[in-house]
């Protein structure tokens, strides 16, 4: 009985699927389009919503870092740290050279820099957290 309600749902998650695929393919170019560029956006945005990632961005943000050093800064597993250093250049936020054996990690100076000058500005702009804490605009918090 068991083993025919497994094979039950399993065929039901085949349907969704199938119902799924046909949908995508049913959708106008300019549709898909859309929902492409929806999950790039989705992708990118991801990155910084991540605390690791997040982490490793602002800690590039002083000089580029090989590994070990990004592991000392952020005192996190050296594993951890080179899944989200994967991710975060197969996104092109960071750009990685490679010097001998070690390889430097940076920012994608020609994209991700601007976005954070950006994200600093609105930051000290508009967010009302930031405003009680610093007051209008200070220094220190530059």
């Amino acid at each position: 009985m068991k083993q025919n309600s497994y094979i039950l749902n399993q065929n039901k998650g085949q349907q969704l699927n199938t119902k799924l695929s046909v949908y995508k393919t049913s959708l106008s170019a300019d549709k898909q389009k859309s929902y492409t560029k929806a999950n790039s956006y989705k992708d990118f945005f991801m990155n910084f919503a991540n605390k690791t990632k997040l982490d490793i961005i602002v800690a590039l943000r002083k000089c580029p870092l090989c590994v070990n050093d990004i592991v000392n800064e952020l005192g996190e597993e050296q594993s951890k740290v080179s899944h989200n250093l994967k991710k975060l250049t197969k996104c092109h936020i960071l750009v990685v050279e490679k010097k001998g054996k070690q390889r430097i990690y940076s920012l994608n100076h020609s994209t991700v820099l601007p976005i954070l000058k950006i994200v600093e500005e609105h930051i000290h702009e508009n967010c009302v957290k930031f405003k009680k804490y610093c007051g209008e605009r200070c220094d220190k918090c530059a």
